[in-house]
């Protein structure tokens, strides 16, 4: 009991870590964004400051024009890098935050099916034994004419073929004693 208060503690310490991360994470999308857009914004500005130096007659240097080009498609490569990895970040913790859902709700319907599974194991047995050896033997247990069948087939080896009442409760089973329920009464004898 008192590790399962651990478990689900910790587990709601990794969700609320999960969900900080996952904020974290949608935070730097957002300012990976802002930076993208910022970047294409000055693309824009330097593209209507050149046409305007060229209409006023202007010249305009193609090095300077070079350079910016190549400084704003590193800057726009590196951001949109990040972006990928942040959008692959997202959908990690995203999924580990569902599986982690999932699990617990499976978690908490799976003690109960253990619970459910144990008390059958004590009333029932085991629920599938795949050998056909058990179910020629238990086959009694599924009905009275099996049982009858069972025992006949007992009885023509521990009596005379004479004996058509049967035997006894072979010993050491357990025999209901003098002072047992109205059910059995009927069955007990003066001599066993």
């Amino acid at each position: 009991m008192k590790e399962e208060v651990e478990k689900a503690k910790m587990e709601e310490k990794m969700q609320k870590d999960a969900d900080c991360v996952l904020a974290e994470v949608t935070a730097k999308k957002s300012d990976a964004r802002k930076q993208l857009s910022l970047i294409s914004a000055l693309i824009k500005l330097r593209n209507i400051r050149e046409n305007l130096a060229i209409q006023r007659g202007e010249k305009v240097s193609l090095e300077d024009r070079s350079a910016f080009n190549k400084l704003t498609e590193k800057l726009t490569n590196t951001w949109e890098d990040t972006m990928k990895i942040y959008l692959k970040e997202e959908q990690c913790l995203k999924l580990m935050l569902e599986t982690s859902v999932k699990k617990e709700a499976g978690w908490q319907v799976s003690k109960s099916d253990k619970v459910i599974e144990q008390w059958e194991y004590c009333l029932f047995g085991p629920k599938c034994i795949p050998s056909q050896t058990y179910w020629g033997l238990t086959s009694a247990d599924k009905s009275i004419e099996n049982f009858v069948a069972i025992r006949k087939s007992w009885d023509t080896f521990l009596v005379d073929a004479e004996n058509e009442t049967g035997s006894k409760i072979p010993i050491g089973w357990c025999l209901p004693g003098i002072n047992a329920s109205g059910s059995w009464t009927k069955y007990l004898k003066d001599n066993f």
